[in-house]
């Protein structure tokens, strides 16, 4: 690995950028007071739950993110030893000569994911034409959008697109120091959106013994892919103490975006289940499917009795 203290002491600052640095820096607030709205769920990563000089990869991959560079990883380095001014606490360093890229990931299986909400307090220390660039990439490797920074001093990074999955980080030349901190993501888990608790449906259709098309939608992580669906009904009878429960009705359907599902069913409560990938999410309960408020015609009544 590569120490690139030495280059500290050959680094030229135009007083330009200097002083622009120094005004900066004076100013500088928190990144999260750029986001419009406070997650408890925020994930929060500063660097100093690791020793200076420490190279990361996946030393945070339980919180969603991973680091890599080509050709040199990324470390933990204190910015005040490459000049003053700097934030004199630990930070990402991204390595002279190399892309150094954030990868969201599943925290749990290490699958490609899209994180929103993101945002970072960025230091850039320039030398002669020297500038960063970053770059945010989508599942597909897709460039959703590139920023450049032609000028010294702290920035706030925030995310240009509701989503994105990778951000490639690349300096210039051997005078353009590139040092993150206060990382801020969010990854949106799987949640039913609809039905919701409470919600009721009558049994209208196919002479009272159906209802209508019932819309389920689940929303989280684009890249969840598909919705699988399980939907456990429960009814009792005026001869049943014990709650009846008919096999489970089981259907797929496209993470954030509706499907439709109808029931036949005598009426009852149902507890609606839906997972995605590794992810499962919270049941909504207490779902009801009743019979019409008016009660079944007598028409109809003597038409099943007929049948008997």
């Amino acid at each position: 690995m590569k120490n690139y203290f030495s280059f500290v002491s050959r680094l030229t600052i135009d007083r330009t950028y200097l002083l622009m640095l120094f005004s900066l820096l004076a100013i500088a607030i928190s990144p999260m007071m750029a986001i419009d709205e406070a997650r408890a769920d925020y994930e929060y990563i500063n660097f100093s739950e690791y020793p200076l000089g420490t190279v990361i990869t996946n030393q945070y991959q339980q919180l969603g993110i991973v680091f890599s560079g080509v050709p040199d990883n990324p470390l933990i380095v204190n910015p005040r030893n490459f000049g003053f001014g700097l934030p004199n606490n630990p930070s990402l360093f991204c390595q002279l000569y190399s892309c150094t890229t954030l990868t969201f990931v599943d925290p749990s299986n290490e699958s490609p994911v899209e994180a929103v909400d993101f945002a970072a307090s960025v230091y850039i220390l320039l030398g002669s034409g020297g500038h960063v660039t970053f770059t945010f990439k989508d599942l597909y490797d897709n460039t959703i959008s590139t920023q450049t920074f032609q000028y010294a001093g702290p920035y706030f990074l925030l995310d240009p697109s509701p989503h994105f999955h990778k951000l490639d980080i690349v300096p210039s030349n051997s005078q353009s120091f590139c040092f993150l901190d206060d990382l801020y993501f969010y990854l949106p888990p799987l949640v039913i959106t609809k039905p919701e608790k409470q919600d009721v449906y009558e049994l209208s259709e196919n002479n009272y013994i159906k209802t209508k098309n019932i819309t389920f939608k689940a929303e989280g992580r684009p890249n969840l892919g598909t919705v699988n669906w399980n939907v456990e009904l429960y009814y009792a009878t005026s001869g049943n103490v014990v709650p009846v429960q008919p096999p489970p009705d089981s259907f797929t359907s496209h993470i954030n975006h509706e499907t439709t599902h109808s029931f036949q069913s005598k009426g009852g409560r149902m507890t609606v289940n839906a997972s995605a990938g590794y992810e499962d999410a919270c049941p909504v309960e207490d779902v009801y499917i009743v019979g019409p408020p008016t009660g079944i015609p007598n028409s109809e009544i003597t038409t099943r009795l007929l049948t008997l």
